[in-house]
């Protein structure tokens, strides 16, 4: 693919007001201030300590940039969208809540880690003739993942979890709801927002994706079991 080609694909991707919409400003300035506030809310009420403020402050922040990647291995070669969450206003609050939540993910008993945990994993199992083994592909996994239903089942893993988190349920929920509605990226000059699912690029999104995926898992399971 050239350059033109690429230019156009993602000129394309941007440009689908289904999925994207173009902002008047950069909203990185303000994103930034409400972010330092929260978080001097929780320094003052003792919830995070003085190094954890500063580690997670925001003091020069960028606006998350979109680039392509190309997937050499579909027809045509179509760009997979990226974006770079790198120095953005809630990227280091990101990091944080994924080492705060990922434990979550860990409790599920039908989590894999790898392919070969998962060919570990089928050698003693036998499979009947009349079944047959199939996987699934979600497409454009974050932005199809509903915000509220991201937020519930996250809040509902929280509490019905045994793990010891480091801040309460309300503070987690209020920090994650910042950093999945920050869904906006820059892309040649100009601003646009993420009309649905989950922020992509943001790092907390991978492990929210996966709760949501462990929820609908134990909902099928429960139904069909």
């Amino acid at each position: 693919m050239d350059k033109t080609d690429y230019n156009d694909e993602m000129d394309s991707l941007v440009n689908d007001k289904q999925t994207h919409e173009v902002l008047k400003r950069d909203p990185t300035p303000a994103l930034q201030r409400k972010r330092n506030n929260k978080l001097l809310t929780l320094k003052k009420t003792d919830k995070i300590d003085f190094r954890r403020y500063i580690r997670l402050r925001c003091s020069v922040p960028q606006p998350p940039k979109l680039y392509g990647l190309p997937k050499l291995h579909k027809p045509n070669i179509p760009m997979r969208p990226i974006v770079s969450f790198c120095g953005s206003p809630t990227y280091q609050l990101s990091k944080y809540l994924t080492n705060v939540l990922k434990p979550l993910t860990d409790e599920s008993r039908h989590k894999l880690q790898s392919t070969e945990n998962f060919i570990d994993a089928i050698k003693t199992i036998q499979i009947p003739d009349d079944h047959k083994l199939v996987s699934f592909d979600v497409k454009s996994l974050f932005t199809s993942v509903p915000l509220q239903l991201a937020l519930d089942c996250t809040e509902n893993a929280i509490k019905n979890s045994t793990v010891e988190l480091p801040l309460p349920t309300d503070d987690i929920m209020d920090q994650l709801n910042l950093c999945l509605t920050s869904t906006y990226f820059q892309y040649n000059g100009k601003h646009y927002t993420q009309l649905h699912g989950t922020a992509m690029g943001s790092p907390v999104s991978v492990v929210v994706a996966e709760i949501v995926m462990q929820n609908i898992e134990e909902q099928a399971l429960a139904t069909y079991t």
